[in-house]
């Protein structure tokens, strides 16, 4: 195994994925929901976007690659580490999976702080 240094997103979402993987089908369901709430306030979320370094329409663009991913395999993606991490931790849409990652953990609570602990060291929230 690589050192955790060494993980790219994919690597550490297959990881938490093998180590949570009770926490994973309602993960999903939580960004499945998220998607078009997000979509439906788009000229909000734009206005108030602030993140120079991600722009807004390649987060936007991530949304939808996510919803696609999610709406073609949703009982893959819950229950498979290996589909889990190559489809929605390739290219761009880790920022976005990792910002959700965020509300998920931290704004929403998570009830289990072994899921939050370990989502803050594999990808640094």
């Amino acid at each position: 195994m690589k050192a955790l240094h060494q993980f790219c997103a994919i690597d550490s979402a297959k990881l938490l994925h093998q180590l949570f993987p009770d926490e994973i089908p309602a993960f999903l369901e939580f960004v499945w929901n998220l998607c078009p709430t997000i979509r439906e306030s788009e000229r909000r979320n734009r206005d108030t976007w602030e993140d120079k370094d991600y722009p807004f329409d390649l987060f936007f663009k991530s949304l939808f690659d996510v919803e696609k991913a999610i709406a073609a395999n949703p009982k893959g993606l819950a229950f498979d580490p290996e589909l889990f991490s190559s489809e929605l931790f390739r290219g761009e849409i880790p920022r976005f999976m990792v910002y959700c990652f965020n509300l998920y953990t931290k704004v929403k609570q998570h009830p289990n702080p072994k899921f939050t602990q370990a989502v803050n060291l594999l990808f640094n929230c």
